[in-house]
């Protein structure tokens, strides 16, 4: 159990999430962009006088004022509720931008294709170009393909 406890609620329950999606031949890459409009609320699920002390420290050192490390009883409640109120706005500025950006790449180690019979020849197509766009909302790829 901890000194302190919060419970941590975001709204909406599932958070839009902006993806940017780029493709070569041989590979795709999907990378976050942003989070659409969403909050968290943090707040303290206990109150102790020790975790008023503490919630005291970490106000003090997020504002860089003094910390109110000796607070107790109602101020030890209210520390509480600063502390929560300040990890909230933290919490969601650092989710915003600790998921910016991150991604993965798919490497299909050759370019994306397949192979058909033809009599007693065998035919491979493979792609030579690839573009993303979209169409009627959907995700649409056009490209160039190589025969041979």
């Amino acid at each position: 159990m901890g000194l302190i406890n919060y419970d941590v609620t975001v709204t909406p329950d599932k958070p839009q999430v902006f993806l940017n999606v780029s493709a070569t031949p041989t590979s795709l890459t999907v990378k976050v962009d942003h989070l659409g409009d969403f909050s968290l609320k943090v707040a303290p699920t206990a109150g102790t006088i020790a975790g008023g002390v503490v919630s005291g420290v970490i106000v003090g050192f997020f504002t860089g004022g003094p910390a109110g490390a000796l607070l107790g009883g109602a101020g030890g409640a209210a520390a509480l509720e600063g502390a929560g109120a300040l990890l909230s706005t933290k919490m969601h500025d650092g989710v915003q931008e600790g998921v910016k950006g991150q991604g993965k790449t798919i490497d299909f180690g050759q370019p994306i294709g397949y192979s058909l019979p033809v009599g007693e020849v065998t035919v491979n197509v493979s792609l030579k170009t690839l573009a993303l766009s979209t169409y009627n909302g959907m995700l649409m790829a056009t490209g160039d393909v190589q025969v041979g």
